[in-house]
């Protein structure tokens, strides 16, 4: 007999801070995650910020979970270790080739819109006629 583990809606919406759920639709190649750690993990004199990742068809939230209970990605279990917060910063549609073609193009800040980057569809709002940006006004945090 298997049990169906039911995750308390506070730990998803934990996993999930920030992220419209209309973003968060899954491929039918799974789905690309960009993780945000609220505090920097400092290792070595070495700093890191962002985790990138990828889950199967209809298994991010239960990846997620994983992670945060200590049983996903090694470096996500350093960072528990450390006393890191995170949070799903960004998803793409698509499976591990995806994955690796976002980490190859490297600085995952880059990609990261905690980190006060604006996806292309987004930064389509603030395009003037002459094909320029206007800068977006940021609310206080």
């Amino acid at each position: 007999m298997t049990t169906t583990y039911v995750h308390p809606a506070s730990e998803v919406v934990h996993c999930l801070r920030g992220l419209d759920p209309a973003q968060v639709e899954e491929s039918a190649a799974g789905t690309v995650y960009l993780v945000h750690l609220d505090r920097p993990l400092i290792l070595g004199g070495c700093v890191f910020g962002h985790y990138i990742g990828h889950a199967s068809q209809g298994r991010l939230v239960d990846r997620m979970l994983r992670h945060r209970s200590g049983r996903g990605a090694r470096f996500l279990r350093m960072a528990l270790r450390h006393g890191c917060t995170w949070h799903i910063a960004r998803v793409w549609p698509g499976g591990y080739e995806q994955e690796r073609k976002i980490k190859k193009q490297g600085g995952a800040s880059r990609f990261c819109p905690s980190c006060g980057v604006v996806p292309t569809a987004e930064r389509q709002k603030f395009r003037r006629p002459d094909g320029r940006y206007l800068k977006p006004i940021r609310e206080p945090s």
